[in-house]
């Protein structure tokens, strides 16, 4: 096998929306095939489009560290919806929580999840500031 080979296949599925878009990947390794690859990647995109959620259950925990810093900076409280909360997800509120002054809440909402922000404490200083 040269360098630049895998070991399988990978399928990404681009879901493009008004204002946001969301990726779906598998990847393949020996003994799986393409059929059942693509198979993963339909099954993802089929749960997220039939759940309320705004995010999928991957960029969720991704946008859960801008969005404390946006509200540790600048007071408030934002929030967002999705499709799933992930063991990787509830791990990452938690981390975020030991270090900024938000406070996160996570109810179920349709057939989706609701994540709501809130500040609890001083506001973060130096974040955004302009000259």
């Amino acid at each position: 096998m040269r360098q630049n080979e895998g070991p399988g296949n990978a399928l990404l599925a681009t879901l493009v929306h008004e204002h946001m878009s969301e990726v779906v990947t598998a990847f393949g390794e020996k003994g799986v095939s393409a059929e059942q690859v693509a198979g993963a990647v339909a099954r993802e995109v089929m749960a997220f489009q039939a759940s309320d959620g705004a995010l999928g259950p991957h960029l969720a925990d991704q946008w859960m560290l801008p969005l404390a810093l946006a509200v540790a900076a600048q007071g408030g409280a934002a929030s967002f919806t999705c499709s799933e909360m992930t063991e990787h997800a509830t791990t990452n509120i938690g981390v975020i929580e030991k270090f900024l002054a938000v406070q996160f809440e996570v109810k179920p909402s349709g057939s989706g999840w609701r994540v709501d922000l809130t500040g609890r404490g001083p506001r973060l200083t130096g974040i955004g500031a302009t000259r």
